[in-house]
């Protein structure tokens, strides 16, 4: 393990702490010792493991306390003092169920109210606090005999508590690291405007997230009640602070945004529990640790903040805004591959296009120019899906097209955008396989070689950040490829390209149009234009004014078009008189 690493970080720092213990309290490092803590180190490790994952996609859920107190209310209060093992299993099942339920609740008002998560937690955490007193009777409850004994005891000498603990990393450690669902989760909260752009249903994997966070705190409820056999009515309540300070101590940012460590986190948990006995164990109040979490947690967040102040300046990141591509021509086939007809898109009072008809033909490179605010950002967006039309019609491989970027990427429609929005915390082959889950490593790095000259070939197993910002737009084409569309539409591809580079990509362009795939090339560098294209476009002002092959208009008449005045006007010649 990498010491670098935020498991090696939190590895070590538990390893001192450790040491630290031997020498002022020796008692909690022996055997018995360790085992009596495990159950707590179980307990706050699942939980941690929740509030982790909320964490990453930028959130904080304060509804821990309510959940786990609600789950060790169910299943200590509703069964009968004489309820059998399978009608106790019963209410497991329906406290785990609550958790989830919970969680969506979250979820769906965060996603779908907008309403920022801390706020919408306190609510839920408040309103489940109320139903727990509600079904309580703010009397505590003791769990079934048969249910305390199973939490308590051991199996192969170690506490069942924390086989149940390492299931759940586990399961959470092979999904997040060895799913398509895991990469696709780490895409949204690394960059939610780049899973936008690769499609990914943002929306639905942020509630999903708060629903598995829900059912990772109704496991600690449900294991908490069994293991104090008599738990108290806000037995929850520590976990809001002790979980946070274990994603603190586990090196992951509370901002979220970045691609965090689960094991680091669970390292946490066992530095705060063994934290909490060396407190006691020193003869200071058990308050002192909830000061200690605290002063964890306000470090963890405030020092970077204050880094990032008074330090470096941060590194450049890409672009929040996503520049994209627009289309051309009036005529109407049968083969066209793209055909939007009578397109019209405003902005409030702003008509961003004006009736614009366009078709894309298989084979063939149709280029795209126009000044800026011309128009071609929005109708390449319509075209993607990413905007709606406010009237008109789109047609992909003469079929009505699908709503959404995510349908009509399957629709064969992609876009290589001038400004890639790439998670930076994915590697190169991941963030391929978030287009094409399929795809190998051997396919992956020949896609990569058939793109990139040599001095752009990267490792594709290197994380995005480490990548210059012209091999970005080589991973952005790559990422378009993988998904072998129909229509590829690329939004100013040269632009950070060296003139070797440039000759390599081309190559590869007119590779695909034999290939049969519909190119869209926008570009304002002209030569490039004369060079590729087998039809030119042009875009002012909202409107298509002209679409003609490219054999039949001049790079003159295209500038004339481009500016809707003819070029002498544009550059008029020098006076040559003598000013009488």
């Amino acid at each position: 393990m990498a010491l670098h690493s935020l498991g090696g970080r939190s590895v070590l720092a538990t390893i001192a702490l450790l040491l630290i213990g031997a020498i002022i309290a020796p008692s909690t490092v022996s055997p018995s010792s360790i085992l009596s803590l495990l159950p707590f180190v179980a307990f706050l490790a699942i939980a941690s493991i929740g509030q982790h994952l909320v964490i990453q996609q930028r959130g904080l859920d304060i509804s821990i306390a309510a959940i786990i107190s609600f789950a060790a209310v169910i299943v200590t209060k509703l069964p009968g003092a004489d309820a059998s093992s399978a009608e106790v299993l019963g209410y497991v099942v329906l406290a785990l169920l609550m958790g989830l339920v919970a969680g969506a609740v979250n979820g769906l008002i965060i996603t779908l109210l907008k309403v920022p998560s801390l706020v919408t937690t306190i609510g839920v955490n408040s309103l489940l606090f109320g139903i727990t007193l509600l079904v309580s009777g703010s009397v505590p409850s003791q769990a079934a005999p048969q249910f305390a004994k199973f939490v308590i005891g051991l199996t192969f000498g170690v506490p069942n508590s924390i086989w149940i603990a390492l299931l759940v990393a586990a399961v959470t450690l092979f999904i997040i690291d060895r799913t398509t669902i895991g990469r696709k989760f780490i895409a949204i909260s690394v960059s939610p405007k780049a899973a936008h752009a690769v499609a990914l249903p943002v929306e639905l994997y942020q509630i999903a997230t708060y629903m598995a966070a829900g059912l990772c705190y109704a496991i600690t409820g449900v294991l908490l009640a069994g293991f104090l056999s008599v738990p108290s009515i806000f037995c929850g309540n520590p976990y809001i602070l002790a979980s946070v300070a274990a994603v603190v101590v586990g090196g992951n940012s509370v901002a979220g945004g970045a691609r965090g460590s689960i094991f680091a986190t669970i390292i946490g948990a066992v530095f705060l529990t063994f934290l909490g006995q060396l407190v006691l164990s020193a003869g200071m109040e058990r308050s002192m640790q909830n000061v200690v979490e605290a002063l964890i947690v306000i470090g963890g967040v405030g020092l970077p903040m204050l880094l990032r102040r008074t330090g470096r300046p941060p590194v450049a990141t890409q672009t929040d805004s996503v520049t994209q591509v627009p289309a051309a021509s009036g005529e109407r086939s049968s083969a066209a591959a793209l055909q939007l007809t009578g397109i019209h898109k405003s902005f409030g009072a702003v008509q961003a296009l004006k009736g614009v008809d366009f078709v894309a033909y298989p084979g063939e490179i149709h280029a795209i120019v126009g000044e800026n605010g011309a128009g071609k950002s929005t109708l390449i967006g319509v075209a993607a899906g990413v905007q709606r039309a406010d009237q008109g019609a789109i047609t992909v491989m003469g079929q009505a097209a699908a709503d959404g970027p995510r349908a009509r990427r399957e629709q064969g429609i992609t876009v290589a955008y001038q400004h890639p929005e790439i998670p930076a915390d994915l590697s190169v082959y991941e963030n391929l396989q978030l287009a094409a889950p399929d795809i190998t490593e051997a396919e992956t790095q020949a896609l990569i070689a058939r793109i990139a000259s040599q001095q752009l070939q990267m490792n594709i197993h290197l994380r995005v950040e480490e990548l210059s910002l012209a091999q970005r737009h080589v991973v952005e084409i790559a990422r378009t490829l993988a998904t072998k569309p129909a229509v590829l539409i690329l939004d100013e591809p040269t632009e950070p390209f060296q003139q070797n580079d440039i000759l390599q990509l081309f190559h590869l362009i007119r590779e695909l149009r034999e290939q049969g795939v519909a190119i869209v090339y926008v570009s304002h560098r002209l030569h490039e234009i004369t060079e590729l294209a087998d039809r030119i476009s042009i875009m002012r002002d909202g409107e298509l004014v002209a679409s003609r092959p490219a054999g039949e208009i001049t790079t003159s008449e295209v500038v004339t078009l481009i500016a809707g005045r003819p070029l002498g006007q544009i550059f008029p010649a020098k006076s040559t008189g003598t000013g009488t």
